[in-house]
């Protein structure tokens, strides 16, 4: 049987999966760009050749000095490149520093990715690289020949690396500042959720995710076996379609132990395999290749390590240390800003079937409930001590309701909002602030409230919210 369909399904999420690595890596691009420096070098000195042959280097904006004068330029471009490049890589792990204290080091891996960053260390490493070969192609040059346009393209990098360093020191003092982290985080929450999680045109006929599907064996339990997994660490990504070549090449339904982002031990089970008798080795080193493993978590398909990255800065800011509240008031704005997107985009179903309708994968898609829950869980620890984020958490449970379809979202938003104005009641606070804070949850329950015809939302008002 031709095995080559799996290892084609395989390396298209295997390639993703190292395309994020590589892009949050410090040396891709400057390896990229030296070495398009090592082809600019050779390549435009093949044009200077080419026009000494045709008699046509004497244009007016080449170079026009000796070689003398040529080896002294290049020799001192590449002497300041090495020592600018040193300077930038040391305001680099400045900035690295400074984010790990204040911001938790979570957000390491997106300085990192900040392709300005590795764009200007790149051009400086590809600038010192050109120097450096075309004063190794000029050693031998005779007296009475000068390659003008090799010098000249020499001299512009140069400049370019001059303008390049003025907006580089620009862009680490920006991208510093608390607002424009918290914004460059919010939006890499926007993108993974948008990439993830697609959004729904016909937002009262979606698609119940939280029903069994009635093909599921019931005895799946009973005489299903466990794939193990072979090493530990954080599971960066999930290949479905890989998963379900597999499933269906051998007749198998497949329920998967884990989502992306948790971390996995060894021995832990990846997968449960049903029926369990058609398990063997092969089968379970392909099922383990669908689960790409790596030492960090990755927006990948890691929903929940976009919202820990925000909230880490919301709690860091409300925590004595820092004491900076107005820091978490953006971070809960940018939190309002993904769970909207959410709560108007359509949950991806845990079932997968194959081509002919079959089930094959049973998954565990995060939905919008436990999203909710690792975000007003872990904040509203610290919102209990500052009635400011109490107020501004209910006010995106105000504006999200407007917008949450689904019944079970709208209980969890319900539960979270009486959390809080609970929790608030143990805050010493003027009676201003108190009429403040009910006001705001009032709204919120209204909010949530509207639109909303089951009896189960009447009782839950009753029980929870009038006559307190």
């Amino acid at each position: 049987m031709c095995r080559a369909p799996v290892w084609t399904i395989f390396m298209k999420t295997r390639i993703t999966n190292v395309w994020f690595n590589l892009s949050s890596s410090y040396w891709f691009v400057p390896a990229l760009l030296g070495f398009a420096a090592v082809g600019l070098s050779y390549g435009v000195y093949a044009v200077d050749v080419y026009l000494r042959e045709n008699d046509v280097s004497s244009v007016w904006w080449l170079y026009g000095g000796g070689i003398s004068g040529a080896r002294t330029i290049l020799t001192s471009m590449a002497t300041s490149l090495v020592t600018i490049a040193s300077v930038v890589f040391s305001i680099s792990l400045l900035v690295l520093s400074t984010t790990l204290s204040q911001y938790g080091p979570l957000l390491i891996r997106n300085f990192m990715h900040d392709r300005a960053s590795q764009v200007t260390f790149g051009i400086f490493v590809a600038t010192f690289i050109y120097c450096y070969l075309m004063l190794n192609l000029l050693k031998g040059q005779q007296v009475d020949y000068m390659p003008g346009l090799s010098v000249t393209v020499g001299i512009l990098l140069g400049i370019v690396s001059v303008g390049v360093l003025v907006y580089f020191i620009h862009h680490m003092a920006a991208s510093i500042q608390s607002d424009n982290v918290i914004a460059t985080v919010g939006k890499d929450f926007e993108k993974t959720i948008a990439r993830l999680y697609p959004e729904s045109k016909k937002n009262n006929n979606r698609r119940p995710t939280n029903k069994v599907d009635p093909s599921v064996p019931p005895d799946f339990d009973q005489h299903a076996s466990p794939v193990l997994a072979a090493q530990a660490g954080y599971l960066q990504a999930v290949d479905t379609q890989h998963l379900l070549h597999i499933a269906g090449e051998n007749d198998l339904i497949l329920r998967l132990g884990f989502r992306p982002g948790l971390f996995v031990n060894e021995q832990h089970a990846l997968a449960l395999v049903w029926p369990g008798e058609r398990k063997d080795e092969r089968i379970c080193r392909e099922i383990r290749q669908g689960f790409i493993f790596g030492t960090e978590r990755t927006l990948e398909q890691d929903v929940e390590f976009a919202v820990n990255q925000i909230i880490e800065i919301a709690v860091r800011a409300l925590s004595p240390s820092l004491n900076d509240p107005f820091i978490a008031l953006t971070c809960v704005d940018w939190l309002g800003v993904g769970l909207m997107k959410m709560a108007e985009s359509d949950i991806p179903s845990p079932y997968h079937y194959d081509k002919s309708g079959k089930l094959r994968i049973i998954a565990h898609p995060l939905d919008f409930v436990e999203l909710t829950g690792e975000m007003f869980t872990k904040l509203r620890q610290y919102a209990n001590l500052n009635v400011a984020t109490t107020i501004r958490l209910l006010e995106v449970i105000q504006e999200i309701g407007g917008t949450v379809q689904r019944e079970p979202d709208r209980v969890a938003l319900l539960k979270h909002a009486l959390m809080l104005e609970r929790g608030s009641r143990a805050l010493q606070m003027q009676q201003w602030e108190r009429k403040c804070v009910e006001e705001k949850f009032r709204l919120a329950v209204r909010a949530l409230m509207k639109d909303a015809g089951p009896p189960a939302y009447d009782s839950y008002r009753k029980r929870n919210y009038e006559g307190r």
